[in-house]
């Protein structure tokens, strides 16, 4: 069963959501990739722009698929104890994990924003923006970045996530918006129909930049 079509759909649902709060000029940062392509239509929809904040998650070689933390620019670290100790992260491991995301964190900055730092957020209401929440890793590692910078007001928003993961976010952000909460959510993909979870940078960049506000 699924309940968006694309992450543009779910993305249209979100921002229906989100008019409703009548936010006042309000900063959208969505988690690369497919939160790119959720934002989209939600930067349309407030008529903003776009932005990024960039995390990655840590893994392991021996279990790639299975995440026990994320970091965020500005060394901002999320470590999950007991995923650690379930796959029996070692000290070695760990430092790999780190310097592999660190990596990652970098290209992608010089990728998705020309290597320029986030934009002021001092006071500003941000949005931060996902295509999902599973572990929600990624997304605390996103919202520990933006309280760095000083800002009035974080609203996390996503069209599905397991209400287990909300639970463990919502004292971390001032509001939760999530279109579809799923106590049987196992992995973010299920709850579309088209889900490419390899998106390309060509992909992300032309979503981007459809993003932005074009003057009349």
């Amino acid at each position: 069963m699924f309940i968006f079509r694309d992450r543009a759909d779910a993305g249209q649902h979100l921002a229906q959501q989100l008019l409703s709060l009548k936010l006042d000029d309000p900063t959208i940062l969505a988690i690369p990739r497919g939160g790119i392509l959720v934002g989209v239509p939600v930067a349309q929809a407030l008529k903003v722009g776009l932005g990024v904040v960039i995390t990655r998650r840590l893994t392991c070689a021996r279990f790639p698929e299975l995440g026990f933390g994320a970091l965020g620019e500005g060394q901002i670290q999320v470590l999950d104890p007991a995923s650690m100790n379930l796959l029996h992260i070692t000290p070695a491991e760990l430092k790999a994990a780190q310097a592999k995301s660190e990596a990652e964190i970098e290209q992608r900055q010089h990728l998705f924003r020309q290597g320029h730092p986030l934009p002021n957020l001092s006071g500003k209401t941000v949005i931060i923006v996902d295509d999902g929440l599973a572990t929600g890793l990624s997304a605390k590692a996103a919202i520990e970045v933006v309280k760095a910078h000083n800002v009035k007001r974080i609203i996390l928003a996503t069209p599905v996530a397991s209400p287990q993961t909300l639970g463990k976010l919502r004292p971390k952000v001032d509001q939760i918006v999530c279109v579809a909460e799923r106590p049987d959510l196992r992995c973010v993909g299920e709850w579309y129909q088209d889900f490419n979870p390899n998106l390309t940078d060509t992909e992300v960049l032309t979503a981007l930049a459809w993003a932005q506000p074009h003057p009349n």
